[in-house]
């Protein structure tokens, strides 16, 4: 975890309770294992929307508050208060060029699910302004995005009814997403990591009998079309972690629903230019889901 490689963080999630605020790191371009990089500012879980640029890492609204923060990626330390969303929900995801992030869909309880995007400027502090809609309320939701387009893929669009759709939107302009196209099969919490040109989606929960996927699969972001297979992870997850550098994808813990315990700290990894199965990369410090991760690359 030195030099000047692309540096991945992961935050929060139940580990196993709902009481963690630790943030880790791990340099992607290495093999090993994660080491602690500072503290969020509260404890909890609900897989808070990530972005990030070059420089610094967003993290916003655990459960339903909308507070966001945000850490310098590049130090250690614990996180700081950066402003607030424009609405309140868990399960939401995050995406992001180099200049703005983008904060997408979740659910208020009991069963509410929201359609809100939202958006800051990533190297101001303030409060969230409005961008539009998503084509239907939706949490549990992939993410990943090119320097100009962001993509968000799966989730529910009702209570217990899963989706395969993929949409996306115009990161630098406002409006509502537009339809992209679908995944293999319908999946809810699936984990999105991308490069410049490739997107890869990864694990998931699909229905019964099927459970918790091992399945990668990709899109060229700036084209639309469906998924294609890309080959399997290590394990079978979901609620998870994703992150990426220009040349590698890894994902991380995760939710595994078998016995006990019921979480993973492994970290796997992919060469995004090519196909095929994953590899072991290392371990996590601790083993989160409702897990979410960010990068410098």
């Amino acid at each position: 975890n030195t030099g000047l490689g692309t540096r991945v963080l992961q935050a929060g999630g139940n580990a196993p309770s709902n009481t963690n605020n630790v943030i880790q790191f791990f340099t992607l371009s290495t093999l090993g294992n994660a080491q602690d990089f500072g503290d969020l500012l509260d404890n909890g879980r609900s897989s808070r929307g990530a972005a990030s640029s070059r420089t610094r890492g967003l993290f916003a609204n655990f459960d339903e508050a909308n507070a966001i923060q945000f850490v310098t990626i590049a130090s250690l330390g614990n996180a700081i208060d950066f402003g607030d969303t424009t609405y309140t929900g868990r399960y939401k995801c995050g995406l992001s060029s180099q200049t703005r992030a983008l904060f997408l869909g979740g659910r208020v309880n009991p069963a509410t699910y929201k359609d809100d995007i939202c958006f800051v400027t990533t190297a101001s502090t303030g409060n969230a302004v409005d961008f539009g809609n998503l084509e239907a309320g939706n949490p549990y939701m992939a993410s990943l995005a090119s320097s100009t387009r962001g993509v968000v893929a799966g989730g529910y669009r009702a209570p217990g009814a899963l989706t395969n759709i993929i949409q996306y939107v115009t990161i630098s302009s406002t409006g509502n997403s537009t339809d992209f196209g679908d995944l293999l099969n319908p999946t809810f919490g699936a984990q999105g990591a991308s490069n410049s040109t490739r997107g890869l989606v990864s694990g998931g929960q699909e229905a019964s009998p099927v459970g918790q996927s091992n399945t990668i699969q990709f899109i060229t972001i700036s084209s639309t079309g469906n998924a294609i297979d890309f080959g399997d992870s290590t394990n079978k997850v979901h609620i998870a972690g994703g992150a990426a550098s220009p040349t590698r994808a890894a994902f991380f813990g995760g939710y595994t629903g078998l016995g006990s315990p019921n979480a993973t700290n492994e970290i796997n990894f992919v060469e995004i230019a090519t196909t095929g199965d994953a590899q072991d990369f290392g371990d996590l410090t601790l083993s989160p889901f409702y897990s979410c991760g960010i990068s410098n690359g």
